[in-house]
């Protein structure tokens, strides 16, 4: 009975020794797939926050040229004015870099002072209904209209930024990723956080001009 089970022990290593370089390279050869997918899905993830941060710059450099024009035309609002000015230049304070899109909080702060950015080209369009001689302002009126259109695609940056987070977070929660970070022995990649867009965000601002 020894000398048979030895045998078959024999037999056994003779037929999976051949095969374990086979198997050996097959599984480095799926872990490198999935770490070069993963590299373009995170470098996706990038582009797309990129692409959104222009849209937000953007929208920061249209405001002071608006505000300007409101304080010749409609001095009175001063406490608007203000508001808005105040609410740019925190937004401008607050920097995300691409390491930190996988901090929720961080990204949460940022959100919050882009949110009262959009606030602010609310109450530009309250002010703009209030006095005639600014829908008469050809030059407001090209504002706000760049305004609205960068507002509009604020909303698409968002989505497609969500987008892109979704599909890299759903890859990297496949099991072979987390065998991946095993073998690696490090957590080069980390879930992003979504973009949580504010309440409404879907609707594009209507002017009436």
């Amino acid at each position: 009975m020894r000398r048979t089970r030895t045998r078959l022990l024999a037999s056994l290593l003779m037929i999976a020794l051949p095969a374990a370089p086979l198997l050996l390279t097959s599984g480095c050869t799926c872990g490198v797939g999935k770490h070069d997918k993963l590299v373009r899905l995170e470098t996706e993830v990038d582009r797309k926050w990129a692409d959104l941060q222009g849209q937000f710059q953007r929208r920061a450099n249209l405001l002071p040229n608006a505000v300007k024009i409101v304080k010749a035309r409609a001095g009175s609002e001063k406490d608007i004015l203000t508001g808005i000015a105040e609410a740019r230049a925190s937004a401008t304070q607050v920097k995300l870099t691409a390491a930190d899109l996988n901090d929720p909080a961080k990204l949460e702060t940022f959100r919050a002072s882009q949110t009262q950015v959009a606030q602010s080209f609310g109450r530009l369009m309250e002010i703009h209904e209030k006095y005639p001689e600014l829908k008469s302002d050809q030059g407001f009126q090209d504002l706000m209209t760049q305004l609205e259109g960068t507002e509009n695609r604020i909303n698409i940056a968002v989505q497609e930024y969500n987008k892109a987070v979704a599909d890299y977070n759903a890859e990297l929660k496949i099991v072979s990723g987390k065998a991946l970070d095993a073998i690696t022995g490090d957590e080069m990649f980390q879930p992003r956080a979504m973009y949580e867009a504010q309440a409404g965000a879907e609707i594009a601002p209507d002017l009436d001009i």
